[in-house]
């Protein structure tokens, strides 16, 4: 399937960068690690894959998450985030309404972000810690 277009983001991506040339294409990365790097590096994404925006937002970048399942717009909705796309719900017109909207938002997009970062480590946290009390409870 790698080979397969309908499987390529990057072939779409390219294509959207040539009609939109003041976008950034990204390059195809090697590594999470590299496209994470690569992303914090930005003023603003627009995605609809849940690692990328979840590198956006655990990064400080603002993002227009875009959607497509329950599971991608409830993970934003639970962390309090704002501005989140639902591509199974909302028009075309409506969804670029949303992510051009952004421009004017990149203070409170930002405040999100800390609150939902913030947010997001204290439920980690108290994961570990459920976790930890678990193991030690198993018989050795």
């Amino acid at each position: 399937l790698a080979n397969d277009v309908r499987h390529d983001d990057h072939v779409l991506c390219r294509e959207l960068h040539e009609r939109y040339p003041q976008t950034v294409l990204m390059p195809c990365f090697s590594s999470p690690s590299e496209a994470k790097s690569e992303i914090s590096r930005l003023d603003f994404l627009a995605g609809s894959r849940m690692h990328a925006t979840i590198a956006a937002f655990s990064s400080g970048v603002p993002v227009v998450p875009l959607g497509y399942s329950r599971k991608f717009v409830g993970l934003y909705e639970t962390l309090g985030y704002p501005l989140i796309g639902d591509c199974s719900r909302q028009t075309k017109e409506d969804l670029v309404a949303l992510v051009l909207s952004a421009e004017g938002r990149k203070e409170s997009l930002l405040a999100a972000l800390e609150s939902g970062n913030v947010l997001a480590l204290g439920r980690l946290e108290a994961y570990r810690d459920d976790l930890t009390q678990i193991i030690a409870g198993l018989p050795r």
